[in-house]
């Protein structure tokens, strides 16, 4: 079983702060967080398979949530601007989720995924094509084109 640990495995900048770093911190004036903010929050939360979160979800109880997947698809779409800390992390998050798919199809493995929905590839590709989008923000922000 995999143990996930405070580092991500390895996985530079899985600190909270080491994430926004680059990020300009934003509140609205009521105090509450913006949209960004929650999303690298959720973004982290899933990397750290913190309770309720897309991999928690799949690591711990082995069910793929949709609606998990998607608030944290809705999250990586809603981000404007790319750090390397952060595509260290969508790319830990990507190749989780890869694994236990694949473990679930493995014959020599018990992992099993309650509700592996059947077109379980679409959301694969969904997950790839919007971190593949943040990756090329991170190459333009970098590069300049």
């Amino acid at each position: 079983m995999k143990v996930y640990s405070t580092r991500h495995n390895g996985v530079p900048g899985s600190a909270l702060s080491d994430i926004r770093q680059g990020y300009q911190e934003n509140q609205n004036r009521d105090g509450s967080r913006d949209k960004k903010d929650t999303a690298l929050s959720l973004i982290e939360d899933n990397c750290r398979a913190a309770d309720n979160s897309f991999l928690y979800l799949l690591h711990e109880k082995n069910v793929f949530d949709k609606d998990a997947f998607n608030r944290l698809l809705d999250c990586v779409n809603t981000l404007e601007e790319g750090t390397k800390a952060v595509l260290c992390q969508l790319h830990f998050i990507q190749k989780e989720t890869l694994k236990h798919i694949i473990y679930h199809f493995d014959p020599n493995d018990m992992s099993r995924i309650a509700d592996l929905p059947d077109d379980y590839w679409a959301f694969l590709s969904d997950l790839e094509d919007a971190v593949g989008k943040y990756e090329r923000m991170c190459c333009c922000d970098r590069h300049g084109f």
